[in-house]
């Protein structure tokens, strides 16, 4: 049921109920470009039959803040270290890990679904079809996620603790998460460069469409040609970015030898470890593909259904999977409650979600009180090292795509989280500092792969530093200092 607050947008009731029951500590963030029709169908809230095939503990509340493209997410990193930890359990004690056999048979459903749907002709589509491919996509959708959620919590200090766990000795550690976290396989960034050239290829763009899908919404076929157009000139051209993917190849397979020969010389339980870091950071960074794929098909099945509602694409971006499943998108008022939703502050408990139509500025501004009130002032954070290395250079944050104008080569890239769009920004920086994410994330895998110094985790890099500071990235010890 959605449950929807009848007080003015001054009213940040959501905003204190949030902070009531949480450890402030413990609290990490993720921001960017993301609607309530993709993004919001991540929580556990909404895949909470799927998730608990694997997990018997609550996953608490979450709080997101909504301002038209741009959106917040604020919620428990130790909930996630837990997931980790009780899959590594289950990888340990079974040769077939239930997790990524659901995972697999789940990317291979949503793939085969999007390349036997017409993507561009959903409007001939019956409502009822509409509908039933929506529901059918998003529950795949949360099988995904599901199956895959333990991949996101690798931090450093748990691998540390798991590490000690299976007889690690702590002088070892460092050359032990060194070799473990070695990029063995394709990344998103690598499938994404030979993609890009099987188009050009191909000239096919419904087949190809999904590639630059995000949290927001897909493409269009005008948006995807000029994503094409761009992404070709960043990088140099066809010749360059076969060069470039010749280039990561050798190193993966170097990678590949580098790991095989640490690996032979660990005991039994530590070779465990690694594989399962391994097969953490590579599900990880694959489910991007069956991910926008379904992200793809649910952005254009939705346009299609609610066209026929007379309501315009700007505005599906802002349904949400309940309107579909319960039938409310039919509701004689559904176009006003989408613009509402442009706008919005919902907490997520075992409840379901609570929306307010508050001013997201004022929630930001209180929950960022806190935030404040814990860090202090400071000219020096900490973080964990992604990807080795030293430099200095003037901070640029971007937090969402309208932010990607300001950026030039030689920034210091500072963000709560990278994403597949924030790659051609990733190769113009000299160094990348993230808010949150562990060694499977996106900003760890793509920094490694370009050789480019990466600190990540930071929790408040983006809320301390301002565009323009000079900053030392010691990527070596995890540490940014501001040096003006």
């Amino acid at each position: 049921m959605i449950k929807e607050s009848k007080k003015n947008n001054t009213d940040i009731e959501n905003v204190e109920k949030y902070l009531k029951d949480i450890n402030i500590k413990h609290i990490i963030k993720q921001e960017g470009n993301f609607s309530p029709l993709i993004y919001m169908s991540l929580l556990p809230e909404c895949f909470s039959p799927y998730v608990s095939k694997y997990y018997n503990f609550d996953f608490g509340k979450f709080l997101f803040i909504g301002k038209q493209k741009y959106g917040i997410l604020f919620f428990d990193i130790e909930v996630y270290l837990q997931t980790s930890r009780v899959s590594f359990e289950h990888f340990l004690s079974s040769d077939s890990f239930q997790e990524i056999y659901d995972f697999n048979k789940s990317s291979k459903e949503i793939k085969k679904i999007y390349e036997d749907t017409n993507t561009f002709s959903l409007k001939e589509k019956t409502e009822v079809e509409l509908v039933e491919l929506i529901k059918k996509v998003y529950v795949i959708y949360w099988e995904i996620f599901s199956s895959s959620l333990f991949s996101e919590a690798v931090y450093e200090d748990l691998v540390k603790e798991i590490y000690k766990q299976v007889g690690g000795d702590d002088k070892e550690f460092p050359k032990f998460f060194l070799y473990s976290s070695l990029v063995s396989f394709e990344s998103f960034a690598l499938r994404l460069d030979k993609q890009i050239l099987l188009y050009l290829e191909h000239k096919d763009i419904e087949k190809y469409l999904w590639i630059f899908a995000d949290y927001y919404d897909a493409p269009t076929k005008s948006d995807f040609l000029l994503k094409i157009k761009k992404a070709v000139k960043d990088k140099g051209g066809k010749i360059i970015i076969k060069e470039q993917i010749n280039r990561i190849e050798n190193e993966i397979k170097d990678n590949k030898k580098k790991l095989l020969s640490y690996y032979q010389s660990l005991p039994q339980k530590q070779k465990r470890l690694i594989d399962y870091i391994q097969l953490s950071m590579q599900t990880r960074d694959i489910r991007k593909d069956p991910l926008q794929r379904a992200t793809t098909l649910i952005s254009y099945c939705a346009k299609a259904l609610l066209a026929k509602q007379n309501i315009s694409s700007e505005l599906v971006s802002f349904a949400i999977y309940q309107d579909f499943f319960n039938g409310f998108y039919t509701n004689e008022n559904y176009k006003n409650i989408l613009i509402k939703r442009k706008n919005c502050v919902v907490l997520f408990d075992s409840e379901g979600p609570h929306y307010e139509f508050s001013d997201p500025d004022i929630a930001i501004n209180e929950i960022y009180k806190v935030f404040g009130g814990h860090i202090g002032l400071t000219t020096e954070i900490k973080g964990n090292p992604a990807s080795k290395g030293k430099v200095s250079g003037p901070v640029k944050i971007i937090l969402s795509d309208k932010d990607f104008i300001k950026f030039e080569s030689g920034d210091i890239l500072v963000t709560s989280m990278t994403r597949p769009e924030f790659i051609p920004l990733m190769k113009m920086a000299k160094a990348v500092v993230t808010d949150e994410g562990g060694i499977t994330c996106h900003a760890a895998i793509i920094s490694r792969e370009l050789g480019l110094p990466c600190i990540i985790g930071t929790k408040v890099g983006t809320r301390i530093l301002k565009d323009g500071d000079l900053v030392e990235v010691d990527a070596n010890n995890g540490i940014v200092k501001i040096i003006k």
